[in-house]
């Protein structure tokens, strides 16, 4: 067995439960990741991959969209969620939102919540 691919794994939750306690930072990038870790940012996506099957970057968006979709669908203001999930601007999180769902930040709710709607495929 490939005890490298084991260790991966392991430090690739550890990666990975830090990306869940600290998905909403405004600070949360892979560099902030790496000198957290003390890896680079080679090791830190392959780790991630390990654990989660994503790279580092679709899986701090999954992350940040799947509790922006909760917030959204209840009520909360485009401007409060891009706040709420970690965007600097308002902007950059709708943009981000239409991709990753399909919907557009505003448009989204309850009702497409409940639907599955803006549920994405993937995102690498």
């Amino acid at each position: 067995e490939d005890g490298g691919a084991a260790e991966a794994e392991n430090a690739g939750g550890s990666v990975a439960g830090y990306i869940d306690a600290h998905y909403a930072d405004h600070e949360m990038s892979m560099q902030a990741i790496c000198e957290a870790f003390s890896m680079s940012a080679n090791t830190v996506n392959k780790c991630v991959k390990a654990a989660t099957g994503m790279t580092f970057y679709a899986y701090l968006t999954q992350r940040r969209m799947e509790r922006a979709k909760v917030l959204l669908a209840g009520g909360a203001s485009v401007a409060e969620v891009a706040d709420r999930v970690g965007y600097d601007t308002d902007y950059s999180f709708r943009r981000a939102f239409q991709r990753y769902t399909g919907v557009k930040a505003q448009d989204f709710t309850a009702a497409d919540a409940q639907s599955g709607e803006g549920d994405a495929e993937k995102v690498e």
